[in-house]
This record gives C-alpha cells, structure tokens and sequence, in this order.
C-alpha cells in the first residue's frame, strides 16, 4: 500500500489532513469551498452575535454605610418576575440568580429577553445585614436607563457615611453589617 493510499484509508482524518494537494483541485471547486467557509463563518458570528445582543447586563454594588466603601466577596441575588405579588392569588414565578462581588466590589448580572417587568436584591446570608435599604422604582428598564440607587433608611440604620452615584446599567445599596449584639439581640424574643 502506498503512502497516498494509508492517508486516505483513515475516514477520522479530513482530506486536507490527509495531503490532499489543493492545487490539484479545480478552481471552481476551491471558489465553492472558499464560499461555503464563508457563509459558514458569517452565519456563526451572526448568532453569537444574536445570543450577545438578548441579554443586557447590570451591576450592582453594596456600599458600607459605616465606611463608605463597597463591600467585597458577598454573596448577592437577583429576583427578577412578571406580573404583581397580590394577597390570595398565585405567586409570579421568580427567576433566581446568584453571584458573589468581587474585589473591585460589582456584582454582574445578565437580564434575560424579554426583559422581565420588576427586579429586586438580597445580600449576604440571613442575618448578616441590617436591611437598611429597599426599591421605590424596581424596573429593570429604569436600571438599564438611569441606574438605580436604593432608598436608604436612616431612621433604621443611622447616618451613612456613603455617597452614591450611579450610571445607567448600575444599582446601588447602601447597607451595613449587624453587628454581634444585634444578632445576639434579634434571636432572642
């Protein structure tokens, strides 16, 4: 069996593996193949592209109202559902997803299309923060367009160190850690 013959006898190796001389092979053919790789390339670019363009992201920073600074490696989630929460009726179908922010102190999220009507947040684990904040606006579209900052409750929590701004695509939280009395105080009735 001849060199050319071996390479050709293994179906897993392609022919442009196996020598195949493309010089040999006729203009036309090559323009085809040259085409059909293109048309191949530009179809997977375009639904990378689609798949790219059906999310949208949104980051979102915890600020120490103590200190002023972002909180890092936390544990945060993000809620997102269609439709009103009412009393006696079925509960929206939440969409949970969870991340935990890193040093530089963002967490990033990927909004689904269509984009979900409301949004909400939980930090820490339960029992870890005050709860000195909460949403007036929850629309992601909101976030998206003007960002978010959520309402601090100073009555609750004290005077916050923390000054926020945001940019469209950003949410801020302003919230402080409890500390070990008031956890020691919340458990006992």
């Amino acid at each position: 069996m001849s060199n050319q013959d071996a390479q050709h006898t293994n179906p897993r190796i392609p022919n442009s593996a196996a020598g195949l001389d493309w010089t040999l092979v006729p203009r036309a053919r090559r323009m085809s193949y040259t085409l059909l790789f293109t048309a191949l390339l530009m179809i997977f670019e375009g639904s990378s592209a689609t798949v790219l363009s059906s999310t949208t992201e949104i980051r979102v920073q915890v600020l120490n109202a103590k200190t002023g600074r972002p909180f890092s490696k936390i544990r945060v989630l993000m809620f997102t559902w269609n439709g009103n929460f009412e009393v006696h009726q079925k509960t929206p179908p939440l969409q949970t997803v969870d991340t935990v922010v890193g040093s530089d102190g963002w967490a990033l999220f990927s909004l689904p299309r269509p984009m979900p009507e409301h949004m909400s947040f939980s930090i820490g684990d339960i029992g870890d923060f005050m709860g000195c904040w909460r949403f007036i606006d929850d629309s992601p579209e909101t976030a998206l367009r003007d960002g978010l900052i959520a309402q601090y409750n100073e009555v609750k929590c004290g005077k916050s160190k923390a000054e926020a701004t945001v940019k469209p695509g950003e949410v801020v939280i302003i919230d402080r850690k409890l500390t070990a009395w008031e956890k020691i105080h919340r458990e006992l009735p």
